[in-house]
């Protein structure tokens, strides 16, 4: 099963490929699922946010969904 860790871990590679859409939809994956964000899961995603381009978070779009999961790709 998935832990913090874990979902830690697909959220760092997701902002390192610069999808900060699939970090976004991981966050609220983790937390639909009753795990809770710590220090490690806030500071990777502010890590993204600039330097990927994208001045507001993506998790304020109404559009995210984390349906992709599981399809993890450095490509946008």
């Amino acid at each position: 099963a998935a832990n913090d860790v874990t979902y830690n871990s697909m959220i760092d590679v997701c902002v390192r490929c610069c999808r900060m859409d699939k970090a976004w939809a991981l966050l609220l994956e983790m937390e639909q699922v009753g795990l809770k964000p710590d220090n490690f899961t806030y500071s990777t995603l502010i890590k993204g946010i600039n330097p990927c381009g994208n001045s507001q978070p993506y998790y304020q779009n109404s559009a995210v969904h984390p349906s992709s999961k599981g399809s993890f790709s450095c490509k946008n």
